[in-house]
């Protein structure tokens, strides 16, 4: 027994690495704070709700929201409610929006719009979210979600007889800011599938089972510490109220070869 608060923060410290967390202050028009309101993240995809209540300072926080998109709503008895109604929840993103209630009918709501790019001021992380639209639509050759990093600035592959290069289990790694792809944590769904011995990483997951994933190439929070590297942070699809799927296929054969430059016009296509 003596273990298990260390076992419990452990789990706590996990759980923050494929969620994300939003939070904000509930004020009136006269911008005095309102404590004891209900504030309300309802997800689009599946319907669930998390609940949670304003302190004496106004302040709200959903500490561990699962990412996708989520609609916000904020309300306190004899105000009108206040809603957002599509917010973005990705990796280990920190989200704040703020609320305005005016005096009214409960049942009356006044829908604010938040402006999506705003600048982030909670966090001063440089990184890059690769969200499902990409990692699927995106073509991929070799089917390795691992090469859409080379989109993001600073990403390059590392030259051939590197440590470890041998030993790539799953996927050709990447450098990041100048970093060795050793230096890199892989994880996915907040475990980490790094080898430790040689630093590469050793499960890539399927190009239809990932959600998102997002590169924290600097200025990453304390959880995700133990490399000098990047973090690359993979999270799983999960389920939803629609139902969906997918279909690939990989078709090579000689009905698809083409001739190169040097070929000779009259020979045959060659193998």
């Amino acid at each position: 027994m003596k273990f298990l608060p260390i076992l419990l923060l452990l789990a706590s410290a996990f759980g923050q690495m494929n969620t994300g967390e939003v939070s904000g202050q509930v004020t009136d028009i006269s911008g005095a704070a309102m404590p004891g309101a209900t504030v309300v993240a309802e997800q689009s995809q599946t319907g669930q709700k998390f609940q949670t209540v304003s302190n004496a300072a106004g302040q709200y926080l959903f500490p561990q929201l699962p990412i996708g998109s989520y609609s916000l709503r904020a309300a306190a008895q004899s105000f009108k409610q206040s809603t957002i109604p599509s917010i973005t929840v990705h990796i280990g993103e920190t989200l704040r929006y703020n609320f305005t209630l005016q005096v009214g009918d409960a049942n009356e709501a006044v829908v604010v719009e938040a402006d999506p790019g705003e600048v982030q001021l909670q966090t001063a992380e440089i990184k890059d979210v690769f969200p499902p639209r990409d990692v699927v639509g995106l073509p991929l050759k070799g089917r390795q979600f691992l090469d859409l990093a080379m989109l993001s600035e600073g990403v390059v592959r590392p030259p051939g007889g590197t440590r470890g290069d041998s030993m790539q289990q799953a996927g050709t790694l990447v450098n990041v800011l100048g970093q060795r792809s050793g230096h890199n944590l892989y994880l996915v769904d907040g475990a980490t599938v790094t080898d430790e011995h040689f630093n590469n990483m050793v499960i890539a997951p399927s190009i239809e089972s990932i959600g998102e994933f997002n590169i924290q190439k600097t200025s990453y929070a304390p959880e995700f510490g133990g490399k000098s590297g990047a973090v690359i942070n993979v999270v799983t699809k999960s389920g939803s109220n629609a139902v969906h799927g997918s279909l690939f296929e990989f078709v090579r054969n000689d009905r698809f070869d083409a001739k190169n430059y040097f070929d000779s016009g009259s020979a045959a296509i060659p193998p």
